[in-house]
């Protein structure tokens, strides 16, 4: 018992001067400004993208395609820097349209979900096997669902 009474004394006084020193502080601190001064640059990105997209469909079925390439957390992660909440509120077409895109886009390639890379080391399928005879049946199946999606959002909306 005073074995783990002091591993836990121990660890609060690790997380204590790992997390609460003035030095990691000032240094979280930092982090966060540089941050906020790139929010501006974030929402001026998201304006080119819609002066220079225009559609807001569009847009999101691009960046679930993009998934297909980059790992879909860290792209929704950015779009939700993006686009503001004041712009686009929680449960708006767009978030709801970007999670079906982000969620579906990545099976355009066989890389572009944990289950696609898992399935081909165990099923040892090949990057353009996959590419050559799936990827269209995917990329038909996104497509098909991103429009029943919008035609879906005209109907109801």
């Amino acid at each position: 018992m005073k074995f783990l009474t002091a591993v836990v004394i121990i660890g609060i006084v690790i997380w204590y001067i790992d997390f609460m020193s003035p030095e990691k502080r000032k240094k979280r601190k930092e982090k966060f400004d540089a941050f906020t001064k790139g929010y501006e640059e974030k929402i001026a990105r998201s304006n080119l993208m819609a002066e220079t997209i225009g559609n807001i469909s569009t847009i999101v079925i691009s960046i679930g395609l993009l998934s297909a390439v980059v790992d879909n957390v860290p792209l929704v992660a950015a779009t939700q820097g993006m686009y503001d909440l004041a712009q686009y509120p929680t449960d708006h077409f767009f978030w709801e349209f970007l999670a079906y895109c982000a969620g579906t886009g990545g099976s355009a390639l066989i890389i572009g979900s944990a289950a696609g890379v898992a399935a081909m080391g165990m099923e040892k399928i090949t990057f353009f096997w996959y590419l050559k005879k799936m990827s269209w049946l995917a990329l038909i199946g996104f497509f098909s669902g991103a429009l029943i999606y919008i035609l879906q959002d005209m109907i109801l909306h």
